[in-house]
This record gives C-alpha cells, sequence and structure tokens, in this order.
C-alpha cells in the first residue's frame, strides 16, 4: 500500500444506507437490497488518489468468544458493509473530495475489523471480508450460491422450485447454521421461501 498524501480521517459514525442493491448469478439472475448502518468509517486518499476506506465494527462482547464463534462464510454482514459503504462513498464523493481537499479517482475498501472497546489488550480482529483483486466489495461465495439458487428461483416465481432447493440447502447447512440462523436470517425478505428459516411441511 502506498503512503498516504492526507492523514486517515474518520469519515463518519453510524453511517446509515439504504437501497444498496446487489445484482449476482449468471442463468439464475437475482437483485436484492440492503440496508442498515455502519458504526465507524475511517479513510485516507494514497498518492494515486484513491480512497481506502477502513469499516470498523464495535463489539461489546469479549473478544476471546468473537475468535471461537467466527463464521466468516455465513455470516455476510461485513461484506454487505463493504457494499454499502462503497456505494455511500461514490454517492457522497464531492462532500468526501472537500473533506480530503483533493480529487478522488476511485474508492476502494482496505479492511473491515472488529473493535472491542472494553479487551485490555487486543482491540482489532480482521474480518474475512473477501474484496475481488481490484478492492471492490462482493459477496462470499457460498452467499451467492443461496442467493441465485434460492432467491433467483423466488424472483422469477418458480416458488415450488425455491423451497425445493432452500430443502437440500438446508440439508447440508442445518447443524452450521442451527444456533445463528435467527440472527442472521430474522431482516431476509425472503425466509417465507428458505429452508434454513422455516419449516414447510
Amino acid at each position: 500500500m502506498e503512503t498516504s498524501t492526507n492523514n486517515k480521517k474518520i469519515i463518519g459514525c453510524e453511517v446509515e444506507f439504504e437501497k444498496v442493491k446487489y445484482s449476482g448469478g449468471d442463468k439464475d439472475k437475482y437483485t436484492i437490497e440492503f440496508r442498515g448502518s455502519v458504526d465507524r468509517l475511517d479513510g485516507y486518499v494514497d498518492e494515486n488518489n484513491t480512497l481506502w476506506l477502513q469499516i470498523f465494527d464495535y463489539k461489546t462482547g469479549s473478544l476471546e468468544h468473537k475468535i471461537n464463534d467466527k463464521a466468516a462464510e455465513k455470516q455476510i454482514q461485513h461484506h454487505v458493509y463493504a457494499l454499502a459503504m462503497q456505494k455511500w462513498s461514490k454517492d457522497n464523493k464531492s462532500e468526501l473530495e472537500e473533506l480530503f481537499e483533493c480529487t478522488i479517482n476511485d474508492i476502494k475498501i482496505e479492511s473491515i475489523q472488529y473493535v472491542f472497546p472494553f479487551e485490555e489488550e487486543k482491540t482489532l480482529l480482521p474480518a474475512e471480508y473477501l474484496p475481488d483483486d481490484n478492492g471492490n466489495a462482493k459477496l462470499p461465495e457460498s452467499t451467492e450460491d443461496i442467493l441465485k439458487s434460492v432467491v433467483a428461483l423466488y424472483q422469477k416465481g418458480e416458488i415450488d422450485k425455491a423451497r425445493e432447493v432452500s430443502f437440500e440447502i438446508s440439508s447440508r447447512l442445518k447443524d452450521e447454521y442451527a444456533r445463528n440462523k435467527d440472527d442472521l436470517c430474522k431482516y431476509c425478505a425472503y425466509r417465507e421461501v428458505c429452508r434454513l428459516c422455516v419449516d414447510f411441511s
């Protein structure tokens, strides 16, 4: 990473986002929208005038607990944060250029990290966020598989097929999801067709 020509700055706290559209799939295409808020967003501009975003997610629990409870391929929160803050920053580019007093040529994600303010020693735990080779945000492959298999079918009106596929997915992931599925899925618009959340029997 190049040395910053501008000092790192706090861009915002409790940065809200909505209508963050995400499209995926190849043959089975789907489109979804995310909404929520990010605890804190920092950034700096490098010598190429690329704004590098650093996203922080504050946690009141223990670091040890979070290390033992990581499930990045199933917990898509940080992937969504990356998508959202990339879009938010592009939508607010002129204000960010005023903040950093320069022209911004590109916006990329550098990191997403947990912050544990009540921990005395280690306070940061890198999230297992998966950017592409250009630093652009994307969802994890396992989440893509579920969305294109279930949501795409649902959006095409193939409800029975969506349910059939979701049964198959749940048989593979049931035990892994059992403990956290309510937390992961409670805001999902597709609960009624997803076997991970609903018993269709």
